[in-house]
């Protein structure tokens, strides 16, 4: 096919899924649109661009398929050893110093695109054991969101397989889940600590989710979500996690991400080989 001509049926595909669906998808990056509809039209077994246009204005069923294949979820526990590592021996120490110096005994997590609840519940393993050892009666409150009504009801669940728990040690498997045949569920301590809903980390009209009430965050995690999008929504994602997150709070990205708030003059990152940023103004 003509290069030209290829590049106009992409062109073509947002506005078709507008016009026919009323879905909106400009917001993301064209490269990743691109490479999404490529997968679809090997996938359906089509040959060319143009006609994937025509099968999706035609075809309601596989309209939803592309929209769902943009919204990457997958997850696990402990996913990124080097980030938990450093959450564990660094991170919340620092935090927990401040509170302390503070006298103000609450943290404050957002957890921003949560998926199935492997990465909030992974962090509240780590404050569990590390709360566990303080005299004083620390308090921790995550507030874990996504666009997805279905992947939220699963994180309340919160019922996982062998796969999404290979990282886990055997202590915490034993401590921290109840085995069901070949689902591991997590312990029912940890849900009261936890609050899950369904918000849009590009609504314009709020700065955090509503049951946080006032944001004030301790830290805020956003990983493996940002590169999906073009630069003008990266930008305002993360404005909005900047006004959310207090002086002095933690922002953890992903690796791919870590080169996008590096220009960010806000925050600074706290180790090198990672990306784990503060907030320093």
């Amino acid at each position: 096919m003509n290069k030209n001509k290829e590049n106009n049926a992409f062109d073509k595909i947002i506005p078709a899924l507008a016009e026919r669906y009323g879905k909106y998808i400009s917001l993301y990056d064209k490269c990743f649109v691109i490479k999404s509809v490529e997968k679809r039209i090997r996938e359906n077994n089509l040959n060319s661009p143009e006609s994937y246009l025509k099968f999706i204005f035609e075809n309601s069923n596989e309209a939803q398929k592309f929209l769902n294949s943009l919204n990457i979820t997958y997850s696990e526990f402990f996913r990124n050893p080097l980030t938990f590592s450093l959450l564990r021996q660094i991170i919340f120490p620092l935090i927990l110093c401040e509170k302390e110096k503070s006298g103000n005994n609450n943290i404050r997590i957002w957890s921003t695109g949560c998926s199935a609840g492997q990465e909030v519940y992974s962090i509240a393993i780590i404050l569990d054991e590390l709360l566990s050892d303080k005299d004083k009666d620390y308090k921790y409150h995550i507030f874990a969101t996504d666009t997805n009504e279905a992947f939220i009801e699963l994180a309340k669940r919160g019922s996982y397989d062998f796969q999404e728990v290979k990282n886990t040690s055997l202590n915490h498997i034993i401590k921290y889940f109840t085995k069901d045949k070949d689902r591991y569920n997590i312990i029912c301590k940890f849900k009261e600590n936890i609050n899950f809903s369904v918000y849009d980390l590009l609504d314009e009209n709020t700065s955090c989710p509503p049951e946080s009430i006032y944001g004030n965050f301790d830290m805020i995690i956003c990983c493996n979500l940002l590169f999906y999008y073009k630069s003008s929504i990266q930008k305002a994602i993360i404005n909005k996690i900047k006004e959310c997150l207090q002086v002095g709070g933690f922002f953890v990205t992903g690796e791919a991400e870590k080169s996008i708030v590096e220009k960010v003059s806000c925050f600074s990152p706290v180790s090198y080989t990672d990306s784990i940023f503060k907030k320093i103004k």
